[in-house]
Formats: C-alpha cells, structure tokens, sequence
C-alpha cells in the first residue's frame, strides 16, 4: 500500500490552493486467459453430475424436493485459479424456480416442483470472468413422486367353493391415485396360513383374479384342509420406493360326499371321529382307509355265534363302519336288510 498528498492550486495573484490524501492498494495481477483457438478451450467451470458423463449435464429428479434442498448430484465449481472475480447466472425457463450463488456452488430450490407445470428444465449456466462469459447447458428432468399407497377395495374377500373344484373364484381389486405408470399396479401371493395352502392357487398379475390351480396340482380337499387362508398384495410400478399394501383371503372349501363308508372287522385304535374332529385325526384314519373308500366295497364277512335259548335283545355283535367324508356325508345309520 502507498500513501501520499495531492495539492491542487489555482494561478491566482494570490495563490489559493486544497490537498487530499490518497491511499494506493496494490493487487494481485488478475490471471491472464488465453483466447480459445480450434485446438484451445479453457473451461471458466465446471458441472458435476454424480454418475453423469459430458460437458452438458442432466439430472433427475422428483417433485417432492423440499423447499431450500440442493438438487441432488449436482455441484457447480469454477476453475480453482479463476475463483475471485468470477459471478455465476442461471437463465432459461423456470430458472426462477432455483437459485444460484454467484460464486457457484450448490443450486437450490426456491419454489415448489411440479411435474404437472414443468417435467423439463433446459437451463443455462454462465460464468462471467472479466470481459469472458462462457455457459453450459443443464438440463433438469422431474419426475413424478410416489405420494400415495395402493388400498385394496376391502381388507377381506372371502369366497367358498366345492372340494376338487378347478376354476375362478374371485377378484381381488386395488386402486392407486398417483398418475402414469406409478399408478399400475400387480398382484401376487405373498404367503398362506398353511404354507401348503400355496400350492393350490394361482393369482393372475394383472388381473388380481384368484383361481384354482389345475392338475396335476393337488385338488381342494375339504378333509385335508377345509379353510385356506392366504394373503395378497398390490404394489405399484414405481422404478424406485415402490409402495404396496396387503389383503386377506378366506377360501371356504365344502364338502362332497366322496367316500364310501368302509366297514371293518374290528374296532381301530381311534375311537369314532366324530363330524368336527381335527385334520391330523383324518389324515391318520385316511392313510388306512382312503384307498379302500373311493370306490364301492365287497361286502364284508362277519361272524358270531349266539346259544339256541338266548333271549331276545341278546347282544351278537356290533358292527363297525367309517365314512372320511366330514359333515353330514360323513354320518353314517346302521339298518338291517
């Protein structure tokens, strides 16, 4: 720093004059460009996008960004010798909606984002050093956020249907107010009460309807499990943060008369099942009879032996008969012919 005196005087016969002090800062010389040529281009700044390639940048992102939030990946530096003196402009359309530091840095938002009003940003990004503006390009893509969770019709369906049967049984339905393709939704079977319940039903993707799975998958049987409680979901399309949401269904099964009463010889360990006895019972009674019940038997032999003077109502001998169907068609009434 210098200081000295300035005297400025008049040519009067009597010479009037005033004085002022000066303080003389020196700086640093600013750094000289060279002129860009065919074969010479020196960059002012530069864009970082994370995961982006080129000198022009584009970045994505959803309409959900806060107010006052930086836009994500996205760092705007100047050139590490050219930092002083250097101002930064953003201009285009909608350039209103950020802001950016004149000394660069992060870009900010300052007014909500809509992919409604505005999807595309093609903006301009100006660097000013001296008498030397250089731009790039940046290009801002919003998309649409996933707000909203897909909600089934209601949390329970509940159908019933006839043992061995192998069709449709109903339609599980789900709905999504986001717009596009965040909105679409799929269906699936995530798990059952019984895992095995799995096996017997299919559940259309795009459709939510629930059918019967056909052979050589295993039929609906009401003895082996006379309720299938499953449940679904509906998740919607969204590349990212995909939201979905749950339903259960009740699968009745009712019961065919599909055994024929088996008599045998002598009573069984198991005492008579009566019409609500549990599935682990009728597994074990099936596993001997099942094979005898599907199909009409040879009568069966039975022998006693009774003195010539017994009175009448003397017991002879009891008879003893299973049926594996449940419910009515599994009670079975002894007569004589």
């Amino acid at each position: 720093m210098m200081t000295f005196t300035v005297v400025a005087k008049d040519a009067g016969r009597l010479e009037l004059s005033a004085m002022a002090s000066v303080k003389l800062t020196i700086e640093q010389q600013q750094p000289t460009l060279p002129e860009p040529d065919a074969g010479t281009a020196v960059d002012l700044f530069q864009i970082d996008v994370s995961g982006g390639d080129g000198a022009d940048a584009v970045v994505r992102l959803f309409d959900n960004l806060a107010l006052e939030d930086s836009v994500p990946r996205l760092l705007v530096t100047p050139a590490v010798t050219m930092a002083t003196k250097m101002l930064f402009t953003l201009t285009g359309r909608g350039s209103e909606d950020f802001y950016m530091p004149q000394a660069g840095g992060r870009l900010q938002l300052i007014r909500r984002l809509s992919h409604a009003r505005q999807a595309v940003y093609n903006l301009t990004v100006g660097a000013r050093l001296g008498a030397r503006l250089q731009t790039k390009s940046l290009a801002l893509l919003v998309s649409q956020s996933n707000r909203n969770s897909p909600m089934f019709s209601k949390p329970v369906y509940d159908t019933s249907v006839t043992e061995g049967a192998n069709l449709q049984l109903l339609q599980v339905f789900a709905t999504d107010p986001d717009p596009g393709p965040t909105g679409h939704l799929q269906y699936s079977l995530v798990s059952a009460a019984q895992s095995a319940s799995l096996d017997h039903f299919s559940l259309e993707p795009l459709t939510g309807r629930l059918a019967a799975m056909p052979p050589p998958s295993p039929p609906l049987n009401h003895e082996s499990a006379g309720i299938h409680e499953l449940l679904v979901r509906a998740v919607d399309s969204y590349s990212t943060d995909r939201r979905f949401s749950l339903a259960r269904v009740i699968v009745t099964v009712t019961n065919e008369n599909e055994h024929y009463p088996v008599v045998v010889t002598a009573r069984p360990s198991l005492p008579d099942l009566p019409a609500g006895a549990s599935i682990a019972q009728r597994q074990y009674q099936a596993e001997a009879l099942n094979k005898m019940s599907r199909s009409p038997q040879e009568p069966a032999l039975l022998s006693a032996s009774v003195l010539a003077n017994a009175r009448p109502g003397y017991p002879l001998l009891q008879v003893y008969a299973f049926d594996l169907d449940s419910g009515r068609s599994g009670q079975l009434a002894y007569s004589v012919i």
